[in-house]
């Protein structure tokens, strides 16, 4: 037993001997690499940090030099670095600075607004901006965009710190409060202008203008409201621009850049009439811009001295026409009174002179005076009764004339095939008497005065009926027809007709072109031209001596928004 340990000892330490220089060997070579590993590990890290210290002294470099305010602090808001800009707006030096809490850099009111606001929230891992003005040292004051920035540091990627970084804007944030001012400025003016601006966006190589801004005027004088207009085409707004003129001045002035004037021009469509005047330009940004001005008051108040003048015209004439009658007209009818008053004054004397005579017998004197009374006496008194009935009827008329100037006007749109089948109604017996071929063709309506129309036209029926050829069949026709804004009627017979040259004063005051044909004051065509000039209309005649009239009456056929 002891024999066989024996030997296994042996063997054992045979072994060993032989694989202990192996084993040495090897752990010899593996040092050997292991520190060739490590010795270049070393320098690796040595240029490793070589190279971080480079890149930090490259990093501080741009921080220090960078415009931008730049401040790294921790969970305890103590600064652990901050760049010189930064540091010198504080009238400090940086190092000064780094170590101290942020509080006593920039106050405890504003940095517990900071810390609540904008920090708390960076350490959670938010990111914050803000813009506020900073007030510093001497009174300074800058305006700062303000970045608040967490920042994690490697392997756990927990935050270590905030960076705050603020850039000043002051430049641009004053420029903005200038431009905010000029706009304020500028919409005080475009919405407080007296007159009417509007702005149009050019689309489609200047065919379509669309509307991006309405001042208040503007809004006031088309009676609408900016937001029914913009991105709308001018066009299907306000669809008279056309006819206006005014479109074609927008593609002018966009085609050639020249501001143009569009004269004092009435744009009418089927919401608004108006007069106005447009100045028209165009601005650098390629819009259109049209100022306009509402003078439809001023028109309104020149078309009433028009029409003044036009009335003390006619006054005038009138009243020209009144004294000739008053000193012509009237005047016969007193010679008569007064020559016949004397031939009464005559006779009465003669019957005093033969009652004074006592040589005459009673028959002899009651034959001579009831000759002088059925005779001379009646004569005299017929003539003044005829002188007084003529100035009667003279006075009548005149004072029917002016009554007329005086009534009221109530328009509105008349049927006139109705009117005048009521007209023809009331002369029927007159046209069945006289065996008369009255037509009444379709007709356009008018607007005017219902009373007044009535009396227009049932003086010219009155009229064609009178002055019908007495032996020949009587014709009349009525027809009508449009023109623009005006409807136009004829009253048409087969009458005695008018002498060219008589034309004109067939419508003077009591003038009477034929008196052999019926009766009447002469007043019937002064009476129509005087209602229809009232009526904003016309009356004319046609004719040829025996071959009878058409009087034609132009009446408006549509109310005139612009004045009515």
């Amino acid at each position: 037993m002891n024999a066989l340990f024996g030997s296994y000892n042996g063997f054992f330490c045979l072994i060993v001997i032989c694989i202990l220089p192996i084993v040495i060997l090897i752990q010899a070579w593996r040092y050997k690499k292991l520190k060739k590993e490590l010795l270049t590990r070393e320098l690796n890290l040595s240029q490793v940090t070589h190279g971080y210290q480079k890149e930090l002294h490259i990093l501080q470099e741009i921080v220090s030099k960078i415009q931008d305010l730049i401040v790294y602090i921790d969970h305890s808001y103590i600064i652990l670095s901050i760049n010189d800009v930064c540091a010198s707006l504080f009238q400090k030096n940086s190092n000064d600075i780094v170590g101290y809490p942020l509080s006593q850099l920039i106050g405890d009111k504003l940095f517990q607004k900071f810390r609540t606001e904008w920090i708390d929230p960076c350490l959670s891992g938010q990111k914050q901006t803000n813009s506020m003005w900073f007030q510093f040292p001497n009174d300074r004051s800058i305006y700062l965009d303000i970045y608040f920035y967490p920042i994690r540091i490697a392997p756990d990627n927990e935050i270590s710190g905030v960076v705050i970084h603020a850039r000043d804007i002051t430049q641009i944030k004053q420029s903005d409060e200038a431009f905010l001012k000029n706009e304020i400025l500028y919409h005080s003016l475009f919405d407080n202008m007296k007159s009417g601006v509007a702005i149009y966006r050019v689309e489609n190589d200047g065919q379509d203008f669309i509307f991006i801004d309405y001042n208040h005027s503007a809004e006031k004088m088309d009676n609408t409201k900016k937001e029914q207009l913009l991105n709308k085409n001018v066009v299907h707004v306000y669809p008279g621009v056309i006819e206006f003129g005014l479109y074609d001045v927008f593609k002018q002035v966009w085609k050639t850049g020249e501001p143009h004037y569009h004269p004092i021009s009435l744009y009418k469509d089927e919401k608004l009439a108006a007069w106005r005047d447009n100045y028209v330009l165009k601005l650098e940004t390629g819009e259109i811009v049209a100022i306009y001005d509402d003078i439809t008051e001023r028109k309104r108040l020149e078309f009433a001295q028009q029409r003044l003048n036009t009335m003390l015209t006619s006054k005038n004439k009138e009243l020209e026409q009144i004294i000739y009658v008053t000193s012509h007209d009237l005047r016969s009818p007193l010679v008569n009174i007064q020559g016949f008053s004397k031939e009464l004054e005559y006779s009465i004397k003669e019957i005093e002179t033969h009652l004074s005579q006592h040589h005459e017998s009673i028959e002899q004197l009651k034959d001579t005076i009831l000759l002088i009374v059925k005779k001379d006496i009646q004569e005299s008194l017929t003539f003044i009764l005829k002188s007084i009935s003529k100035m009667d009827s003279l006075l009548s008329g005149l004072l029917k004339l002016s009554r007329l100037g005086r009534a009221a006007i109530k328009k509105s749109m008349l049927n006139m095939n109705q009117l005048f089948s009521n007209i023809s109604a009331a002369y029927e017996y007159h046209i069945r008497s006289l065996n008369i071929t009255l037509k009444i063709k379709d007709l356009p309506d008018c607007y005017a005065d219902d009373v007044q129309v009535n009396q227009i036209f049932s003086n010219l029926l009155d009229n064609a009926i009178k002055f019908l050829k007495p032996n020949d069949q009587g014709n009349i026709t009525i027809w009508g027809y449009t023109e623009q804004d005006q409807s136009i009627y004829c009253i048409e017979d087969n009458g005695i007709g008018i002498d060219p040259n008589h034309q004109e004063i067939i419508f003077e005051i009591f003038h009477r072109l034929d008196p052999e044909f019926g009766k009447g004051e002469g007043l019937g065509l002064t009476i129509v031209t005087k209602i229809v000039d009232r009526l904003n209309g016309k009356v004319w005649v046609n004719s040829e001596l025996g071959k009878g009239c058409k009087f034609f009456v132009s009446l408006p056929n549509k109310m005139d928004k612009s004045f009515d």
